[in-house]
């Protein structure tokens, strides 16, 4: 008897798991901030010629690809449309930035300065990746509401190569409003 009792307990059980969970959906008005860094590739040339005093002499330094940027943004998701509409704003600008003296007064590097940004990008997600204007990120899904599948929070992260070619990890979040 104890043993029928509890095979009909576990086909109780089992006929009233739900199925594996769907893929959630970023669906509606969201808050999303986004940080960029990429690595800096900078090569320093000594010039051959020697000065009495000092010897070899540092004669230039070229450098590519030091960003930085924070992005906030009111954001629109449209899964049907497969797109996502923002408006807020860019602050960006270059890690390091460079002041060389001396007979090559010049100065490299952007400094920080924020601008406002708002535009329309293609956008589309798994239940492991996110994908915005193009750039597919890894991503962790929370907060999704059961009857409906759409995520409140989501958390993305990447590595890719930059405009420069140098490499840059990208790091958001999507909170729903």
């Amino acid at each position: 008897m104890k043993t029928i009792f509890t095979c009909a307990a576990t086909a109780a059980l089992l006929a009233v798991t739900p199925a594996m969970a769907t893929t959630p959906v970023i669906s509606g008005k969201y808050i999303v901030t986004i940080t960029k860094l990429c690595q800096m590739v900078d090569t320093y040339h000594f010039s051959s010629a020697t000065q009495e005093s000092i010897g070899n002499y540092l004669d230039s330094i070229a450098t590519s690809g030091s960003s930085f940027k924070q992005s906030m943004y009111a954001a629109t998701f449209s899964p049907t449309k497969g797109t996502v509409a923002t408006s807020g704003f860019d602050s960006g600008g270059d890690v390091e930035i460079f002041h060389l003296t001396g007979t090559q007064n010049v100065t490299f590097g952007n400094t920080i300065a924020q601008t406002t940004n708002s535009g329309k990008v293609a956008y589309s997600n798994t239940d492991t990746t996110v994908t915005l204007g193009g750039q597919t990120y890894s991503a962790m899904f929370g907060q999704v509401k059961k009857a409906t599948g759409i995520a409140g929070y989501v958390a993305f992260q990447g590595a890719f190569a930059g405009d420069s070619g140098n490499m840059c990890t990208e790091q958001g979040v999507i909170q729903a409003q």
